[in-house]
């Protein structure tokens, strides 16, 4: 089905085709403006479930449900202000295996938000071009935990409370007397953007400055300039990926 509509809500309705010899998309909106699909279902199209082309604009898709589709759930190439929200995204890409659930290229500004995407492995549940701008993902539950989460090419992506993709967390440290450095594994799925640290005390000695270098994949270390002595120094961190 291939629309090109404006300002035209959608809610219901099924799309379903069964046979893996077609190669259509479920839905097209190509060149379409301000259109909202709401508890849409699309299932075994042959290729992309949802497709969105022609720098349409303002495409909101809100608790649909794409299950076993040959090609994407969502796929999109020129489009700016998408909004996925509270949509189920089951083991597409099925008659290839090493897609992706998600895929945004020549995108500016979208939300991808509280959706359940479950990708079958090696495939990618979410992919950005990068020519992909300000993306926030946020609050998705990742059900594979084999598939990777994310290929992340874009700019000015930002993440935050994803289910099986950390990429905020926080604990308590302590440099030990005798010692200037300290190695810290933040937990993060990812290398983190910013650091923060608050020390929890003032040790027996001066520790002169402190900064925090080698921020990798795993750690990051917090170094002091001068032995904090015999107290130790205990700290608050906080490790973050925008």
């Amino acid at each position: 089905t291939t629309l090109q509509m404006f300002g035209v809500g959608i809610r219901g309705g099924t799309v379903w085709d069964g046979n893996a010899a077609h190669i259509q998309h479920g839905i097209v909106l190509n060149g379409t403006d301000n259109c909202r699909f709401y508890s849409c279902i699309i299932e075994e199209q042959g290729n992309d479930a949802i497709r969105v082309t022609g720098a349409a604009t303002g495409i909101v898709i809100n608790g649909c449900y794409c299950e076993a589709n040959g090609g994407y759930a969502f796929y999109a190439n020129s489009a700016i202000g998408l909004t996925l929200r509270d949509n189920f995204f089951f083991h597409n890409e099925q008659y290839d295996g090493t897609g992706f659930e998600i895929y945004l290229q020549t995108v500016t500004r979208a939300l991808i938000e509280s959706n359940y995407i479950a990708a079958v492995n090696p495939e990618v549940h979410i992919y950005l071009a990068a020519d992909v701008e300000d993306v926030a993902i946020q609050h998705n539950t990742r059900a594979s935990l084999v598939a990777p989460f994310i290929t992340d090419n874009g700019i000015r992506t930002r993440y935050r409370g994803n289910v099986g993709y950390i990429t905020e967390n926080c604990g308590t440290a302590t440099l030990l007397s005798g010692t200037t450095s300290l190695a810290v594994a933040h937990g993060l799925a990812v290398t983190p953007t910013v650091i923060n640290i608050t020390f929890r005390e003032q040790p027996t000695a001066d520790y002169g400055c402190w900064w925090v270098a080698t921020i990798g994949a795993t750690n990051f270390t917090l170094y002091v300039t001068t032995n904090p002595g015999a107290s130790n120094l205990d700290f608050w961190w906080e490790a973050k990926k925008f």
